[in-house]
């Protein structure tokens, strides 16, 4: 199956198999005196664009406990950010449906 790289990512031709959205965490930064950030990156919203897919951040760097939820955030081809779209399950906590999600946008039934 033939497919192109970009930035590190491995992007499938049309007649194999389709990327719909990435989802990606934000985990606490190893180094001393660095921050983690909340929301999507400028790096996410370029890669959104080239990709052609929403790209979905989750801030897993707040020290929250295993188990707690944790904000899920997403960038669109179009450039539209939203944070806390959603939440991770987490205990006793509600869902957001990330395939679910990437697949209307990419169907056209979501508005990016």
């Amino acid at each position: 199956m033939s497919h192109k790289e970009t930035d590190g990512i491995i992007q499938e031709k049309p007649g194999g198999r389709v990327i719909i959205g990435q989802v990606h965490g934000h985990p606490t930064p190893d180094e001393e005196g660095k921050v983690g950030s909340t929301g999507t990156s400028d790096k996410d919203r370029d890669t959104s664009a080239k990709l052609n897919i929403p790209i979905y951040s989750v801030d897993a760097f707040s020290g929250k406990k295993t188990g707690k939820s944790s904000n899920i955030n997403r960038v669109t081809q179009g450039g539209v950010r939203t944070n806390k779209i959603g939440k991770t399950k987490g205990q006793g906590t509600g869902t957001f449906n990330l395939g679910r999600d990437a697949l209307e946008i990419y169907g056209g039934k979501r508005k990016q």
